[in-house]
């Protein structure tokens, strides 16, 4: 961005032709990257299926990354102090960490 160069931020669009098995989707990101070795991510996605909401953080010190994200959030929560999830009733977190072998040119 050019009034704040420590966010980006991208709109992706896919329309599959296949017939009465065609969607579309449309998704919308925002990264902002504070530090050098710190960044995180956000974005939106609404398509023939529903909407999606996303977010990610990702730590890279030299030679190595971990990160830790989730594609699909439930906001909507019974008011027990359980809180169990209503409606769509789905989260998935991915985490992980990837090692960079080589020297750099």
């Amino acid at each position: 961005m050019p009034f704040y160069q420590k966010l980006t931020g991208g709109f992706l669009f896919t329309h599959r032709f296949a017939g009465c098995f065609s969607w579309t989707e449309g998704r919308f990101s925002a990264n902002y990257k504070p530090t050098r070795r710190f960044d995180m991510a956000v974005n939106y996605g609404a398509s023939t299926f529903g909407a999606s909401f996303g977010w990610m953080l990702n730590f890279h010190p030299r030679g190595y990354t971990f990160f830790i994200g989730s594609d699909h959030q439930f906001f909507k929560v019974t008011p027990q102090p359980l809180s169990l999830p209503v409606g769509k009733a789905s989260m998935q977190i991915n985490l992980g960490m990837s090692i960079t072998f080589g020297k750099k040119a």
